[in-house]
């Protein structure tokens, strides 16, 4: 509660003080890496401190997942007890899964903010930590962790309900749409394909849902047409949430929904090009994080796997937080093209969910540049018409050398990790 009051006073902040509060913590984490945690003090060994600015920090190597665990024990701070950290690891959306500890010491210490933006995030949304709020969430590795006591003795702290929605069915939620209404949250959180999925039943039935505050959406990129159909169901704003299992909350909506509003009071987030050089506002780039809270297995310039678009504007709700304009996706979810574009998942679902009738859901499989697979799930106003109309945008975006393979399907199942992806592309992006 000590570190929500001083978020509460830093988001204030103008842009270029959080700037230096910032660089201050920065330049902390790193004199630290370079002392205590074997993988960074050969790193680290050439960085003059004295003369540190942000064309130096970009000649630190990039760490990703393949050094991570490569170099697992050594970027474990010397610092450190086995008690100090916590063991966890990534949903593994990819087939790749990483294991990695959380900073449990700092913590406990009260000198790590990642709880505290959480609660300040709700407030933004117009809610209290006391008030009720409901999880409905499908992330297979999330369930257990909200069912045990340690995940049990949160949720009663903070006034919530978690339901599952790993395996999300009718009758489940029809049960869920009763316990919302009995429980009247003033929050929902959830993730954008689930409250889609339950917005789309409770319009098809013609059931009441209760109306809360607010509805919280993330673990996936939120796309507008999602937006739309919740926001038209649960009657409430919709804010987007961007964060990671390594990071915790990351970016997040305020109520002016002018873009996502960085964390930077404990991230230091880049935006870079294919070169590793700093994207313009409006480029559409490579998002790469360092936790500045977490020095029990410090994150220095991780690539996340995530692509977005940094805000031209700053926003008018007057908070000094950089914004960024979207989250595009992820680095496989971009369809490269044969005559060199690049097309994000954002491209690919308002073509397919907007621009073209009677496609109800799809997924987008690319194991090749010249070549893409389209799974559909039709009706019937997806007639030939709509198939050449589709075809040939289709061919406008790629170029004609793409080969398309359009097939239908009853039903297209989330991953194993129960996000969905609506593209899959095996294709390097640079």
């Amino acid at each position: 509660m000590q570190n929500l009051e001083h978020l509460r006073k830093t988001q204030w902040l103008s842009r270029s003080e959080i700037e230096e509060y910032q660089w201050n913590k920065l330049v902390c984490l790193l004199r630290y890496a370079k002392k205590r945690v074997p993988y960074y003090k050969k790193l680290l060994e050439d960085i003059d401190f004295k003369k540190l600015d942000k064309e130096e920090f970009r000649k630190i190597p990039f760490l990703d997942k393949k050094r991570i665990k490569d170099n697992f024990d050594d970027i474990i701070s010397e610092g450190y007890e086995e008690s100090d950290l916590k063991y966890n690891s990534t949903s593994g959306s990819t087939g790749e899964k990483l294991n990695f500890y959380k900073d449990k010491k700092r913590i406990k210490k009260g000198d790590h903010l990642r709880p505290a933006t959480n609660l300040r995030s709700w407030e933004w949304a117009g809610i209290d930590i006391w008030d009720r709020k409901i999880k409905l969430w499908g992330l297979h590795p999330d369930i257990p962790r909200s069912l045990d006591l340690q995940g049990k003795l949160s949720d009663w702290l903070k006034n919530r309900k978690f339901l599952s929605a790993y395996a999300l069915k009718e009758e489940t939620m029809e049960k869920y749409r009763k316990k919302i209404n009995s429980y009247r949250p003033r929050l929902i959180i959830s993730q954008p394909s689930v409250m889609y999925t339950f917005s789309n039943y409770l319009m098809n039935s013609g059931l009441e849902i209760h109306k809360p505050e607010g509805v919280t959406l993330s673990a996936e990129t939120l796309y507008p047409y999602q937006r739309k159909a919740i926001k038209d169901v649960f009657d409430c704003e919709i804010f987007n949430r961007y964060g990671s299992r390594e990071f915790g909350d990351i970016a997040h909506e305020c109520e002016k929904h002018n873009g996502l509003h960085v964390y930077s009071e404990r991230v230091f987030l880049e935006v870079i090009d294919e070169d590793g050089d700093p994207c313009e506002p409006g480029e559409l780039g490579e998002l790469v994080v360092t936790d500045l809270d977490n020095y029990g297995f410090p994150f220095i310039r991780y690539k996340i796997g995530d692509i977005a678009i940094r805000a031209e504007d700053e926003c008018d709700c007057g908070r000094g937080l950089p914004l960024l304009a979207s989250i595009e996706g992820r680095t496989f979810d971009v369809v490269v093209c044969p005559n060199g574009n690049h097309l994000t998942g954002t491209f690919w679902t308002i073509l397919l969910r907007e621009r073209i009738d009677g496609i109800h859901d799809f997924r987008l499989i690319q194991k090749r540049k010249d070549k893409i697979k389209i799974e559909i799930v039709k009706d019937d106003r997806f007639d030939k018409k709509e198939e050449r109309k589709l075809l040939k945008i289709i061919s406008q975006k790629c170029g004609e050398s793409m080969d398309m393979d359009l097939i239908e399907v009853d039903r297209i199942e989330n991953e194993r990790s129960g996000k969905k992806r609506f593209v899959v592309s095996d294709v390097d992006i640079y």
